[in-house]
């Protein structure tokens, strides 16, 4: 069976929310890193390898209702961190996401194997885009339809 590590400094992962879109909240954890950890814990999780997939939330989970959904902190420090985590799950089945923000400064690009950016239009549609592929190739952004989220009380 498949686990999913979710690094959550925010605090801004919504469970029902989650469960809502079909995610097994079973095979779910969900980490609350202080900030100025998240670095080490990303990497210690990735060193585990015990999970198919890790995601990361560097700049907050976009749309979330708090101060920290604003805050657009240097990347520089994640361009070390993303190739000790790239080190951490070579020759494995694990999938790493970094959620970043393209407001968020940076000297340089992430050294990444792949970069996928999302926009939305603020419709039920969402733009993706192959920012960065590791032979080279860059897609134009296309259009995907998104239904809006199932209501979920809260």
């Amino acid at each position: 069976m498949t686990w999913c590590a979710f690094l959550d400094p925010d605090r801004t992962l919504f469970g029902p929310a989650a469960q809502a879109s079909g995610i097994s909240l079973e095979r779910l954890l969900v980490l609350y890193p202080p900030r100025h950890l998240l670095a080490k814990v990303a990497v210690r999780v990735a060193l585990s390898r015990i999970f198919s997939v890790i995601v990361v939330d560097v700049a907050s989970i976009p749309g979330a209702s708090s101060k920290a959904s604003y805050r657009f902190e240097s990347m520089d420090i994640w361009s070390k961190v993303a190739r000790r985590l790239a080190l951490a799950v070579e020759k494995t089945p694990t999938t790493l996401f970094l959620l970043t923000r393209t407001e968020a400064s940076r000297s340089s690009a992430l050294p990444v194997a792949m970069r996928v950016e999302l926009e939305s239009d603020g419709t039920d549609r969402l733009f993706v885009r192959v920012a960065k592929e590791k032979f080279g190739r860059v897609a134009n952004p296309r259009p995907i339809v998104w239904p809006p989220p199932v209501s979920v009380a809260r």
